[in-house]
């Protein structure tokens, strides 16, 4: 089996994160993004989203998340 690696970027001066998974299997506690817009993409396997009770599976696709004002 491979090995799970996950590569964590971030940049103070734009304010901006890159998270790279690889056979990786990660999950957030609850959690909101107000005022940040996150964009995603899924190359090879599948992620799954859930809002509000409401759970939504991508798979080799490009998604993101909108960004809301609190």
């Amino acid at each position: 089996m491979a090995t799970n690696r996950i590569r964590y970027i971030y940049n103070s001066n734009m304010g901006m994160e890159l998270i790279f998974c690889e056979n990786s299997t990660i999950s957030y506690p609850t959690h909101n993004h107000v005022s940040v817009l996150t964009v995603g993409m899924v190359l090879d396997g599948s992620l799954v989203l859930t809002t509000n009770n409401n759970s939504l599976r991508k798979k080799s696709d490009l998604y993101y998340l909108s960004i809301y004002a609190a």
